[in-house]
């Protein structure tokens, strides 16, 4: 092997580790993630938005988590799936 692919496999597979870790995401209380909006710089977050920011949270946690799959699948079997490379 040489080392592009194995520099390219290292960072597929980095970079689906640091995508995946937001899966932690689905599983935090909402008192936290305010809390971390707060510390973002978000001085009030009025109650009546807490639906919308709430659905927003697992959209992003979602999509994160599918593209942190797709770069870890093509990581792990580059050969395999290098149709999709470049688009990732």
């Amino acid at each position: 092997m040489s080392i592009r692919y194995k520099l390219l496999r290292f960072l597929l597979i980095f970079v689906g580790f640091v995508n995946l870790i937001a899966v932690v995401g689905i599983f935090t209380s909402w008192e936290y993630a305010v809390a971390l909006l707060k510390c973002l710089g978000v001085k009030e977050v009025p109650e009546h938005l807490y639906p919308i920011i709430e659905y927003w949270l697992a959209v992003t946690v979602t999509f994160s988590v599918v593209i942190g799959y797709l770069f870890l699948v093509a990581g792990i079997n580059p050969t395999k799936y290098r149709v999709i490379i470049p688009i990732l």
